[in-house]
């Protein structure tokens, strides 16, 4: 096929799905339920052209009129589609309003938020930040497409996570490929990417922050009195609308700022009834939409209305697990007498770090016990990220401490580059080897499997001289505060040694 049949295609396609669009936006978004309207006058259809803009068409034909085509040249939006093709979005004397079926739905599932970070993946104790995003050139994924990597690089590892919601005219205009092509670096890291048809729902009830633009699903996130961020707002939102109302109320994301200071400061101070107002602007009656809508349709059948009433609503289905497993991170901690605080970011964003490329935080500094390593599990699928740790980690728990040791042997000799290799043990605690055939044991409060976290105060520990026999220091990682017990093995693997 040459390009010029594929051009042909895509264009067609763009075509069918703004008329799909605009006739969707004129039943749903408007939360409107019609009747009978008289269409007003539309644009000449000659302004489109293969390449440019999209034609709306609107069939008349139940009421008594023909079909009505008009052109919009850069449509962004449903409602600024219908608008610029030359058809009123207004209400008139033959419209029902019956609320929002999707935002009932959001809702009567709002209370089960922590169960869909659960089932997200999300850890306890950690923030699910939220990217929402239209689709066009005003868009937060088009004005800015690495603000998820940047986002990544900037919150800690043991603090938050991330997931996107994308809009579904995006997949359908650039694809899969395409779309986790532009997102490659953040979706290494860790990036939630939701499925855009049903799952996004329940991803945005799951949001403790929603950063977003002028799409609906910010709106939704809004309404549902989640704290709300802009990373930006395009120009193209309709005057007068709930949209509009969002864009003035809620606070811009300074993409140059301290992006984890805004979050956590949009956590702290916004309050669940801060969009209020625009949230009534938007939805009318909430929680009645179905039973409205089918009262109005027996109606327009003049059929009685059957009984029993309607069925009860049923809770969104759980999301599923999207993200990548994040296999190496670079980790900053700072040692204090008996104490540890460790801060870790995905190494595939590091590059994007708010201090510049390859730069996340203040860099080292041995007189202040601040010190920066690449710590990687086993299964990191980069050789050269991998051959470039200082900690490596295996991926499951030993099952015994004499596999344990002989892991550390193995992975110390294949690697050169590692100062020390540490495994959980299945029977609970963690073994650390060191280059100098030193063998550290470790127990930690709380729920720990990650022997990340009791090799990086190993590390720290190593860095500053300080002892790692009979030691007890405090470890802080975002929320969590722990204390972490080292001791000396005794004897190790019989091949133990230097290295």
């Amino acid at each position: 096929m040459g390009t010029a049949q594929l051009l042909d295609r895509r264009t067609a396609g763009k075509r069918l799905l703004s008329l799909f669009s605009a006739t969707a936006v004129a039943f749903a978004a408007s939360v409107a339920f019609v009747t009978g309207a008289a269409p007003a006058a539309a644009d000449p259809i000659e302004r489109c052209t293969p390449t440019v803009g999209a034609i709306v068409a609107v069939d008349f034909g139940p009421f008594g009129g023909g079909v009505v085509r008009g052109c919009d040249t850069t449509p962004t939006t449903g409602y600024e589609l219908l608008r610029d093709g030359g058809f009123t979005t207004e209400g008139t004397r033959r419209t029902l309003l019956v609320g929002d079926p999707c935002y009932d739905e959001l809702l009567g599932s709002a209370d089960r938020a922590a169960s869909y970070r659960r089932a997200l993946g999300v850890p306890g104790r950690h923030r699910l930040v939220v990217l929402s995003s239209t689709w066009g050139p005003t868009s937060l994924i088009g004005q800015d497409p690495g603000l998820a990597a940047r986002v990544l690089a900037a919150l800690p590892y043991d603090e938050f996570r991330v997931a996107a919601i994308v809009h579904p005219n995006v997949w359908s205009g650039h694809g899969s490929w395409q779309i986790r092509n532009l997102l490659a670096p953040a979706l290494d890291a860790g990036l939630m990417l939701v499925p855009h048809v049903h799952a996004w729902r329940s991803a945005l009830v799951a949001a403790d922050v929603v950063v977003g633009d002028h799409g609906s699903v910010t709106l939704y996130g809004a309404a549902l009195g989640k704290p709300v961020l802009l990373g930006t707002y395009g120009s193209e939102a309709v005057p007068g609308t709930a949209v509009a109302a969002l864009g003035r109320a809620a606070p811009r994301l300074d993409v140059h700022g301290d992006v984890r200071e805004q979050i956590v400061s949009a956590l702290a101070t916004q309050r669940p009834e801060q969009f209020a107002t625009v949230a009534e602007g938007a939805f009318d009656r909430p929680g009645q939409a179905l039973p409205r809508l089918r009262t109005a349709l027996y109606d327009l059948l003049g059929l009685a209305e059957p009984v029993p009433a309607p069925p009860q609503e049923r809770f969104l289905a759980e999301p599923e697990e999207t993200g990548t497993r994040v296999t190496s991170w670079t980790v900053t901690t700072t040692a204090a007498p008996d104490a540890v605080t460790v801060r870790r970011q995905p190494a595939a964003v590091s590059r994007h770090g708010e201090d510049g490329p390859g730069e996340i935080g203040p860099g080292e500094d041995a007189a202040a016990g601040r010190f920066r390593h690449l710590a990687c599990d086993e299964r990191e699928p980069d050789r050269r990220v991998l051959e470039s740790a200082s900690v490596l980690l295996r991926g499951a728990p030993a099952p015994s401490a004499p596999v344990g040791l002989g892991w550390i042997d193995e992975t110390l000799d294949r690697l050169p580059g590692c100062r020390l290799a540490a495994t959980a043990l299945a029977g609970g605690g963690f073994l650390v080897g060191l280059r100098d055939g030193r063998v550290v044991e470790a127990a930690m409060t709380g729920p720990v499997t990650d022997p990340g976290l009791p090799a990086t105060a190993v590390y720290s520990l190593l860095r500053a001289g300080a002892p790692l026999d009979d030691a007890t220091v405090a470890l802080r990682a975002g929320a969590r505060d722990e204390d972490v017990v080292l001791r000396l093995r005794t004897s190790s693997s019989p091949d133990s040694a230097p290295r």
